[in-house]
């Protein structure tokens, strides 16, 4: 009888504390995707940018381009609702408090309903620490048979992925697979395992929440970038100490990188690269940034 007690109060204070240790998806201010298209992909973007309320029921706005999703998440059920664009009813798109064995039927928009089961539940090391992942499995061949979701990150193929179904392998559009998750600037929750490395890519929609970069405007001749000769180029700052550098090419590949500087001028050997336009981002103390274009 003791020990019958004693198990149901091991069971009581785990539920507790599983509850209490609870990372809820909306933690993140934001993704970062790589969305296939044919036989390349971009990179596509998730932020979170304010609330509002229908009812009394409290939402949060993800918008990946000019799309608004709206979601809420209660974190005593550890589940998340989405209501998806051009739908009127919300549709839940989360349940982290499921147990091996459990059937779903997970609706996709514009697709019909495709059922899931749960068949384990693990955790998978983040920058943030251990994060429990969901594996679900279906039998449906127009989907990928493998999907997970991880607390406090959502599916490892997008946030909103109910929006964006993974549809099988070897067909023209495979899906999408989140790169990186963030709280804030330069605070990374979940690195992706799409082969893609999380960088800061120019140009992209995910560059502002991947760098943390809020340009700043400073005076033209505080920092200065020549191109002294064919196969250099040279940094310099009047006032404050550079930290570091990166230089990336128009593409957004990050081609040379120095972040353990404190110099007024820096050289640039761009001897292996072609002729073209490319982008240096320098960092200064007090992490201001600013970017410049040369050519070569």
């Amino acid at each position: 009888m003791k020990k019958y007690i004693l198990s149901l109060m091991l069971l009581f204070v785990m539920a507790i504390s599983h509850s209490q240790n609870y990372f809820p998806l909306l933690q993140n201010s934001a993704w970062c995707t790589e969305d296939y298209v044919g036989t390349g992909s971009i990179m596509g973007a998730y932020t979170k940018k304010s609330d509002t309320t229908i009812g009394n029921i409290t939402y949060s706005r993800l918008y990946k381009g000019n799309t608004a999703f709206l979601v809420r998440e209660d974190t005593t059920l550890q589940k998340v609702w989405a209501i998806l664009p051009n739908t009127p009813v919300e549709t839940l798109m989360y349940d982290f408090a499921v147990a091996p064995g459990t059937l779903l039927n997970l609706n996709y928009f514009g697709t019909n309903p495709c059922p899931y089961t749960v068949t384990s539940i693990d955790s998978i090391n983040t920058p943030q620490g251990l994060r429990k992942r969901i594996k679900l499995v279906t039998t449906n061949p127009t989907f990928n048979p493998n999907l997970y979701w991880i607390e406090g990150i959502g599916s490892s193929n997008s946030p909103v992925y109910l929006n964006e179904p993974t549809y099988a392998p070897g067909t023209m559009s495979v899906g999408h697979c989140v790169i990186c998750a963030y709280t804030s600037a330069h605070v990374q929750t979940y690195t992706g395992a799409c082969m893609i490395p999380c960088l800061g890519y120019l140009g992209s929609p995910c560059y502002s929440f991947i760098t943390g970069i809020n340009e700043t405007r400073i005076d033209i001749a505080e920092i200065t970038l020549n191109r002294i000769s064919d196969d250099l180029v040279s940094i310099r700052s009047v006032n404050e100490k550079i930290t570091a550098y990166k230089v990336f090419s128009m593409e957004g590949r990050l081609l040379r990188c120095n972040q353990s500087l404190n110099k007024n001028y820096v050289l640039i050997s761009t001897t292996d690269w072609k002729n073209g336009l490319y982008i240096v981002e320098v960092t200064l103390e007090n992490d201001k940034r600013v970017t410049r274009k040369f050519c070569k």
